[in-house]
């Protein structure tokens, strides 16, 4: 990336408010330097302005309008994504892995549940009463998740 100077105006809206200490150690330049970039006696390079901003577009041009705050990743669309949910993703999708087999299995269940009655075979025979109530219960959840399934 160029390091060509920014705006005065562009550094110090980036640095409102950042004390110049963490400026420094931001962007890895002396405390004195820092200093002279808050105050306007010295221009800074692009890349710092960026780093100040959070735009991690200049680690990579993929991650234009992503910025990094306050220890969370922001989204162009303002979604905020911490450390812990990062790395909760391999946990998540393992669960939905599991979910999903679950959801196959109760829907091949009530495939054979539906197909004994469309051929009006003694279900009562087969089940008892609780399980039967609990399968007739189970038809409209099951329809409902795999609309949900599908949608996705």
């Amino acid at each position: 990336m160029a390091s060509s100077a920014v705006p005065l105006s562009d550094l110090r809206a980036a640095c409102y408010g950042i004390p110049a200490e963490e400026i420094a150690r931001v962007c890895h330049v002396c405390v004195t330097t820092a200093r002279r970039w808050k105050r306007g006696t010295r221009c800074a390079p692009k890349s710092a302005l960026l780093l100040l901003r959070g735009d991690l577009s200049a680690f990579d041009p993929q991650w234009r309008g992503w910025q990094a705050r306050g220890g969370k990743l922001i989204s162009p669309e303002g979604w905020e994504i911490t450390v812990g949910d990062v790395l909760a993703l391999p946990l998540m999708h393992q669960r939905l892995a599991a979910y999903k087999v679950e959801l196959e299995q109760w829907q091949e269940l009530v495939s054979r549940f539906r197909a004994m009655l469309k051929n009006r075979q003694p279900i009562e025979a087969i089940v008892d009463n609780e399980a039967f109530t609990l399968l007739q219960q189970a038809i409209p959840l099951l329809d409902r998740a795999s609309e949900r399934e599908a949608a996705l």
